[in-house]
């Protein structure tokens, strides 16, 4: 009975609905209490046999947990004071045969170990870029799920990530450049793993270390200067990351919002800190597992943005998970920086300073600023990598008409962008249709010159078109 006398309390979930199908095997779950009560004690429960719960992030009503589902119908079960909400979720595992595999790179002469002060061995860095990659295979079905449940497609996994043994060897490996890195790993990739056609790769190098910067205030740019073996890109079928932050990262989804809230110091002399400034472990885990979904989506063929994931957002990724107040401490923090420009192309990731659209996309995204643009969202939902193709639609090729400046595919357009030569969308457009209009061309306006720019197009099957003019 309520303690406070007659009170109708309600539990409310933001994200899920009864009976809804998830691809992916962490659940985030994110609701409401109304009219609290002076015990408020709120327990979350998947499954009568499973009661080891992940720590509830409870503040004032709002609450979020993250939860390990198991194949099939999982009941979630919610409890508050003298009342309970239980509903179904089905936990259905895509049979896409396009997959995406995470590996863990070992150069030839080198044991393995990833810069930290402990349980940094092989085993424990696959762990953690296996919890990592399936965190970030949720984020993509949250940021396409529709308010009734619908569209919450994500991208399909092999397996848990593995040790891959590279050719290259230490010495070579901390004398190349972020692309030269990309590049060698790329053909050996190619040449080594089998049915590369139907898979992409996420693959973290394992010899990255960080020798100290001896910058006095650790900018962000010499902190990068003087870590070697390190990489953040991503292009075609492999998303490259350096080891450098896996010692902020946990090996158990029950640990991830302890670790994301971790304020404990980086040690700047001894550890690589890439936190958006926080200078914090939990800042880094927050930090590089955004730059993992932002250089995810590029192998997703998403470009840059001036806001969101794909643009300065990916920074702040503990907003998503926890209710700590982050923002009044380090709101006002400076933005990381990344060099631009032609020899960097679509695999730079560039940061830029958030607009006036800020506001307007996170009241969309309902996730605390962390959102997709509505052209990604559209790009992402009609991805091969996110539906299930038949193979009469793999083959359909888009066509561009340039006396016409026309696109033509034999099946309906979904979107149509223009990047610039640094990978950065200056102009999309979103092609509708409908029962009486199948839109299989698009023109350009007459005003849009086509130089130096790349245009990107897709169709309702995944389809692609990219097509760059100098």
């Amino acid at each position: 009975m309520c303690l406070d006398g007659v009170r109708k309390h309600k539990i409310s979930l933001k994200n899920l609905t009864n009976s809804e199908k998830i691809p992916h095997s962490v659940l985030f779950v994110n609701g409401e209490i109304g009219e609290k009560c002076s015990r408020n004690s709120l327990s979350i429960t998947l499954n009568s046999e499973y009661r080891e719960n992940c720590p509830v992030s409870q503040i004032n009503s709002e609450f979020k947990c993250l939860l390990e589902l198991s194949v099939g119908v999982n009941k979630l079960t919610l409890n508050y004071c003298d009342i309970e909400l239980s509903i179904d979720l089905n936990h259905v595992v895509s049979d896409n045969p396009k997959t995406v595999t995470p590996l863990y790179i070992v150069a030839k002469d080198h044991d393995g170990t990833f810069q930290a002060r402990e349980r940094n061995s092989p085993e424990n860095a696959c762990a953690r870029i296996t919890l990592g990659i399936r965190m970030i295979q949720m984020i993509f079905a949250e940021k396409l799920r529709a308010p009734d449940g619908s569209g919450r497609k994500t991208f399909n996994l092999s397996g848990d990530c593995q040790p891959f043994h590279s050719d290259l060897s230490i010495e070579e490996a901390c004398g190349m450049t972020e692309s030269q890195l990309w590049s060698f790993f790329a053909r050996e990739l190619i040449d080594r793993m089998p049915d590369c056609q139907n898979r992409k790769f996420v693959a973290f190098i394992g010899c990255t270390r960080y020798h100290g910067s001896k910058d006095a205030d650790y900018s962000y740019e010499s902190i990068r200067a003087a870590t070697v073996a390190n990489a953040a890109l991503a292009s075609g079928g492999l998303a490259l990351l350096g080891s450098g932050t896996l010692f902020s990262w946990p090996e158990r989804l029950c640990d991830v919002r302890v670790y994301l809230e971790d304020e404990t110091c980086v040690p700047l002399d001894e550890l690589m800190d890439d936190s958006g400034y926080r200078r914090t472990f939990g800042g880094c885990f927050a930090t590089s597992l955004g730059s993992l979904l932002h250089e995810m989506g590029h192998i997703f063929d998403l470009a840059h943005c001036d806001e969101g994931i794909m643009g300065s957002n990916c920074d702040r990724l503990d907003q998503m998970f926890t209710l700590k107040d982050f923002h009044t401490k380090y709101g006002s923090l400076p933005k990381r920086k990344v060099p631009t420009g032609r020899e960097w192309g679509a695999k730079c990731t560039v940061v830029r300073r958030p607009g006036g659209n800020v506001g307007a996309f996170s009241k969309m995204s309902h996730s605390g600023g962390v959102y997709f643009t509505e052209n990604f969202l559209i790009l992402l939902a009609n991805h091969k990598w996110f539906n299930e193709s038949t193979g009469l639609q793999l083959d359909a090729g888009l066509v561009f008409n340039a006396k016409t400046r026309e696109i033509c595919g034999k099946y309906p357009l979904k979107l149509v962008e223009m990047r610039n030569v640094s990978g950065l969308v200056e102009r999309y457009w979103i092609i509708s249709t409908s029962m009486d209009t199948n839109n299989v061309y698009f023109t350009f306006p007459p005003h849009i010159q086509l130089i130096k720019c790349t245009i990107f197009c897709i169709d309702v099957f995944g389809n692609t078109l990219n097509l760059t003019f100098n």
